[in-house]
């Protein structure tokens, strides 16, 4: 691509060689929007490469320094997660990303959601299972709060859902069946993405604290 836009432009007659020229020109014209303004697809492949972000994941077996505790980047609550989906966002999509946003109510009931992308007209919903049952209290939840969602069509007309696996035993033989569940409620939920928790963070029942007095991790 570089030595063909680079090479000087094609000569009166040239027809081959300036189709080709221009090809490569319309494919680099494409790309560089892409970059510069994150279209719905960019967003949706952001989400899901946030699986292979984890593979630096911080969980320190000892401290580093003296008097202090390891570090270890524990995610335990969907705010956890949302915070960590903020910092890979704001940077891309800057002042179109907004936090959390209550919607339009109806009686008593008024949800919010986590993440709206302004310009895409994109929610980002974020929800964390820890056992199989998650995966149908999920499915409840979205089937009661859909209509809420899309009240205020004009800024907001689509969804993304994406869902931390926190499971011991992470549950995968599922995510087909809840993503066809969902999607099949609302053709405006356009993706929903699976993550599971970085592999260096143990399991839920091997969190304890980490002791000074023996100088070692308290989950090995």
């Amino acid at each position: 691509m570089t030595a063909l836009l680079s090479s000087p432009s094609p000569a009166e007659g040239e027809l081959e060689r300036a189709a080709i020229w221009l090809s490569a020109l319309d494919l680099l014209v494409n790309w560089i929007s892409a970059e510069l303004v994150p279209d719905f697809d960019s967003l949706a492949v952001m989400l899901e490469a946030t699986q292979s972000a984890f593979r630096r994941w911080v969980w320190d077996a000892r401290p580093n320094r003296r008097e202090i505790g390891p570090a270890r980047w524990l995610i335990d609550s969907e705010a956890h997660v949302q915070a960590f989906l903020w910092a890979i966002l704001e940077p891309r999509f800057g002042d179109d990303l907004v936090d959390e946003q209550y919607l339009p109510g109806f009686e008593q009931k008024q949800p919010r959601f986590d993440f709206g992308v302004r310009r895409l007209k994109t929610i980002v919903e974020v929800k964390m299972v820890r056992s199989a049952s998650d995966f149908s209290k999920i499915e409840e939840e979205f089937a009661g709060d859909l209509g809420l969602y899309f009240m205020d069509l004009p800024r907001w007309d689509r969804m993304i859902v994406y869902i931390y696996d926190d499971s011991n035993v992470a549950h995968s033989e599922r995510y087909d069946t809840l993503r066809s569940a969902l999607r099949q409620r609302d053709l405006r939920i356009r993706d929903v993405i699976f993550v599971q928790r970085p592999g260096m963070i143990p399991p839920r029942n091997r969190r304890a604290p980490w002791s000074p007095l023996d100088g070692s991790s308290a989950d090995t």
